[in-house]
C-alpha cells in the first residue's frame, strides 16, 4: 500500500505535516485558518502534540507548517469525518 500520508521523524518522534494532511483530507479552507480551528477543536499542546516549522521562502515571505503526532492526527482525522477522514485515521 502506498503512503496515504507521509509520516516523517520529527525530535525523535513520528509526526505528519498539518499541509499534507489538509491536502489529504481535503479540507476547503486555507491550511493556516484550518490548522489554527483543529487545535481549538481536538485541545492540543503545541510543543506536544504539535511543532511548528517554518519553510524556506523561494520569493515571498516563509511558509509556515505544523509537525503533527500520530495521535493528533488521528484524532483531527476523526473530527474532520468523511471517508477520507476515515481512512486517516485507519492508515
Amino acid at each position: 500500500m502506498s503512503d496515504l500520508i507521509k509520516i516523517v521523524e520529527s525530535n525523535g518522534k513520528q509526526a505528519v505535516s498539518a499541509r499534507e494532511l489538509h491536502q489529504f483530507l481535503e479540507a476547503g479552507s486555507n491550511v493556516n485558518t484550518w490548522f489554527k480551528n483543529q487545535v481549538e477543536r481536538a485541545m492540543l499542546i503545541e510543543g506536544e502534540d504539535f511543532i511548528q516549522i517554518s519553510e524556506q521562502s523561494t520569493g515571498g515571505r516563509p511558509s509556515t507548517d505544523y509537525a503533527i503526532s500520530i495521535n493528533s492526527a488521528k484524532e483531527i482525522a476523526m473530527l474532520n469525518g468523511g471517508d477520507k477522514g476515515k481512512q486517516a485515521r485507519q492508515y
